[in-house]
């Protein structure tokens, strides 16, 4: 998303749609082993020309895990090391408590945040309710009079303070980053730029909200508008993108004035955290509150969050049944709704198409992340004229990625982040073949 959509960008709320950390059964992992993981499946013909085919990539990044990442993850059993050590004690000094009203606090309970590709608790994290949710809420709705008044120039410089920790921290929020949900550690890298660019743009919008003057309808009135901010603003992020999408919604809520209560995936607390770390002390105490839960509590955060009159905007980015449950719970306090749904995103390859230029374009959106990414492409559709090259060929992009540990040198293939997701993907594969789909490489 470029420059154009990122003043919008605060009204989304990240989803929760995560799986569980239990490890697969023998019996799923021997019949994942027998599962290919790059399938062709020719669709019913829409013309006289053309046929469209759906080249299950996702699949293939998916079990490339399953069938040759397992061999590491016998090699990688215990697995923190220096790496994972030192961005910890950089960025999380205290553990994984929450941040709420300035300070680090413990919950009566923990919860196990877990590397995907081994299965090691990484760190353990406080396991925040209902009850440190209200704590927070209230803290931000203290905050919320002083912080909007204050000068929009302050509030710019104090953003681009945390921006600069975050790119000084960058190394170290990329570790993070792939110890919480697997990705190679260059595109964790990434992330970690992308994430700080967020606030450096917000930072520089801060002091470019203005209102307008519009046309008088009598010649005895004058007409202006004026932006004011809303109040609390509520955030639940995902795991797939942890950096960034804590970033993308937390600073422009500042921004504009607005105190932020983040509920981060039970999957990636900890870079939600880190990043926390890097803003105490630039922010007053309740403008920034990062509250963690397990998959277990986070229903009770989440109510919270919806019925709370004091939060004003909630943003959601995730599938659309969690959207569905968020507008109805939102509806008796009215509050401001950013909803970005999940969607069956199409790859079109059409005649006369650049077969290289499509198969580098349909990897660089599938493969990354191994196809866990919001803007995956979902389909493939390939007109019957390049159909054969474009299989073959993305066939042999698939062959050559090196599947393994996030922070292996080499790996361009991380792991899915947890057993359930691999299920997932092996019933869709299973069904697939069921369905007359070939299998054009792995097994």
């Amino acid at each position: 998303r470029g420059p154009a959509t990122r003043k919008s960008q605060h009204s989304h709320l990240c989803s929760c749609r995560r799986a569980s950390h239990n490890r697969a059964t023998a019996d799923q992992k021997k019949r994942f082993a027998n599962s290919p993981w790059l399938l062709q499946k020719a669709l019913q013909s829409q013309g006289p020309h053309t046929t469209s085919l759906m080249v299950l990539i996702a699949r293939a990044a998916a079990l490339m895990r399953t069938v040759a990442t397992r061999r590491l993850v016998v090699a990688h059993a215990g697995r923190r090391g220096a790496a994972y050590d030192a961005a910890l004690s950089a960025l999380l000094p205290d553990g994984g408590q929450s941040f709420i009203n300035g300070a680090w606090r413990g919950a009566d309970a923990t919860f196990a945040v877990r590397d995907p590709a081994t299965g090691d608790v990484v760190l353990e994290c406080a396991d925040c309710g209902a009850a440190d949710t209200l704590d927070a809420i209230a803290a931000a709705e203290a905050a919320f009079p002083a912080w909007a008044a204050t000068p929009a120039r302050a509030r710019a410089d104090a953003l681009r303070a945390w921006h600069t920790r975050i790119v000084d921290a960058a190394d170290d929020l990329a570790v993070l980053a792939t110890a919480e949900c697997g990705k190679p550690l260059a595109e964790a890298k990434g992330e970690a730029a992308y994430a700080a660019s967020f606030v450096e743009w917000f930072a520089e919008e801060a002091p470019r909200v203005a209102g307008e003057v519009k046309a008088n309808v009598a010649s005895d009135r004058r007409l202006l508008t004026i932006r004011t901010p809303v109040g609390v603003a509520a955030a639940v992020t995902p795991w797939n993108f942890p950096l960034a999408m804590i970033t993308r919604k937390v600073a422009p809520a500042i921004a504009a004035g607005c105190p932020v209560v983040v509920k981060p995936s039970e999957e990636t607390p900890l870079t939600a955290l880190a990043l926390a770390r890097l803003a105490d002390g630039l922010f007053p105490p309740g403008v920034v509150n990062v509250v963690a839960a397990s998959r277990e509590s986070t229903r009770g955060v989440g109510e919270t969050l919806c019925d709370h009159k004091a939060v004003r905007a909630l943003s959601f980015t995730g599938s659309t049944a969690v959207g569905k449950w968020l507008y109805a719970r939102c509806a008796d306090t009215v509050k401001k709704l950013g909803l970005e749904l999940g969607g069956n995103a199409p790859f079109l390859v059409l005649e006369g198409a650049d077969v290289d230029v499509a198969v580098a374009a349909a990897a660089a959106s599938k493969f990354r992340n191994a196809g866990q990414t919001c803007v995956c492409a979902d389909r493939f559709l390939v007109h019957e004229s390049v159909k054969d090259a474009f299989v073959e060929k993305i066939a042999t992009v698939a062959t050559a990625l090196r599947p393994g540990h996030g922070l292996d040198e080499g790996t361009t293939l991380g792991p899915l982040v947890s057993a359930a997701a691999v299920e997932k993907v092996d019933a869709r594969v299973t069904a697939a073949v069921a369905a007359g789909a070939t299998g054009v490489g792995g097994g």
